[in-house]
């Protein structure tokens, strides 16, 4: 038996409360900051860049995801100054991605890396388990996260806080490649307590971050669906993600 259909008040009503907030912060203990330096001041302060990274455990491999234009950019920044280090949170927990870098789509936008259990541990963070990837159905709930650049903050000349966006909504496409999402300002709850996105919110820095797709069948489960690749700053936002099933469960990318 499935669950009741809902009037929007009351699924407004619903998710601005704990169990929306429960959905949240499941949805935000995958991802992670995936940084480095664009550059160095002569005072060894640093301006730092970020996507998103989160990771999956398939009954044969555990590894990290991000978005493929994010490993793309890191590298090309690392060919300017070999001295460019990435790291998945803080400075403690470097990534060598040339030297961890299991898949790279040429189609997707996806890409994938080596981690261990270990290292997910240290981060706080779990692995999302739910596999293989599914798409959602269209008309039905997604939740979303990532770390957008413009809430990053300075701490100090090498201390950065990240400030994590979680989401959740419905499917509006799914696509051959793509899944689509428009961020419906009237319909937003703020069940966290953080303040609601302004209309022109920069969303740059989320790439990389899991879309999962929640299903109600008598209980409520999600998987991984998507990797979140570009934003367009449109009546409140639309994000774009690659499909993650093309995701195969020893980490390459088949497209």
């Amino acid at each position: 038996m499935g669950l009741p259909d809902l009037t929007m008040a009351e699924a407004k009503k619903l998710a601005a409360g704990p169990f929306g907030a429960t959905l949240l912060r499941a949805a935000g203990s995958y991802a992670v900051p995936i940084c480095w330096p664009k550059s160095i001041d002569e005072r060894g302060g640093i301006r730092l860049t970020n996507g998103t990274a989160f990771f999956v455990k398939t009954p044969s491999a555990v590894f990290g995801v991000t978005a493929a234009h994010v490993v793309r950019g890191f590298l090309a920044d690392r060919a300017r100054d070999p001295r460019t280090e990435c790291a998945l949170l803080d400075s403690e927990t470097k990534l060598d991605l040339e030297r961890d870098l299991i898949s790279i789509g040429t189609d997707a936008d996806i890409a994938t890396f080596r981690v261990s259990d270990s290292v997910i541990s240290r981060l706080n963070k779990q692995p999302i388990t739910g596999w293989p990837p599914r798409m959602p159905n269209v008309g039905r709930g997604i939740l979303y996260e990532g770390f957008p650049g413009a809430v990053r903050e300075s701490r100090g000349e090498r201390e950065f806080s990240f400030g994590l966006c979680s989401g959740g909504g419905l499917a509006d496409a799914v696509e051959e490649t793509e899944i689509v999402t428009s961020i419906d300002r009237p319909s937003l709850v703020d069940p966290l307590g953080n303040g609601l996105p302004p209309e022109d919110f920069d969303f740059g820095g989320m790439s990389g971050g899991p879309v999962l797709a929640v299903f109600e069948t008598g209980v409520l489960s999600w998987c991984l669906a998507g990797v979140i690749t570009r934003s367009v700053d449109l009546l409140g936002g639309i994000l774009c993600a690659a499909r993650a099933d093309c995701i195969a469960d020893g980490g390459a990318v088949q497209r």
